[in-house]
C-alpha cells in the first residue's frame, strides 16, 4: 500500500507545479497592458518635464553674444518647445481616442459653428393686438 500512495504523491507536486504555472501566466497576460500603459505615462511624464526644463532654461551666457543673438536663441527654444508640446497633445489625444487616428484629426478642416445667431431685435412699435369691431352703417 505505501508504494502506491509514493507514486500519487510525486504526481501531485508536478500538476500542482503546472497549474501554478499556468496561473502565472495568464496573469502576466492579464498585467501586461496594464504594465504598457504605465510605461507609457511614464514616457509621457518624462517628456513633460524635460520640456518644462527647457522652457524655463536660460540660453547660454556668452561673452560676446548681441541682444538680438540672444532674443534669436530664445526665441528658437521657445519655438521648439512648443512643437515638441503640440506633437507630444496629439500623442494623448490618440492614447486617449484610440479610434481616432492622427491622420483624420489633421485632416479634418474647421468647420464654423453650428449655433443659430441671435436675431437682431427689431425696432419699432409692435402692431395693435386689441380686437376692433367693425360697425355696418346701414341706413340710407
Amino acid at each position: 500500500m505505501a508504494p502506491a500512495q509514493a507514486p500519487c504523491s510525486s504526481i501531485g507536486p508536478s500538476v500542482s507545479r503546472q497549474q501554478q504555472q499556468l496561473q502565472l501566466h495568464q496573469q502576466q497576460l492579464q498585467l501586461k497592458p496594464q504594465l504598457q500603459q504605465l510605461q507609457q505615462q511614464h514616457h509621457l511624464q518624462l517628456q513633460f518635464q524635460q520640456l518644462a526644463q527647457l522652457a524655463q532654461g536660460q540660453p547660454p551666457a556668452g561673452g560676446g553674444t548681441t541682444p538680438s543673438m540672444a532674443q534669436t536663441q530664445r526665441d528658437g527654444k521657445l519655438l521648439e518647445v512648443i512643437e515638441r508640446k503640440r506633437c507630444l497633445c496629439k500623442e494623448i489625444k490618440a492614447h486617449r481616442r484610440p479610434d481616432k487616428s492622427l491622420c483624420k484629426q489633421d485632416s479634418m478642416p474647421i468647420l464654423p459653428s453650428w449655433r443659430r445667431t441671435p436675431e437682431p431685435r427689431k425696432t419699432g412699435t409692435p402692431p395693435c393686438q386689441r380686437p376692433q369691431a367693425v360697425v355696418w352703417d346701414t341706413a340710407i
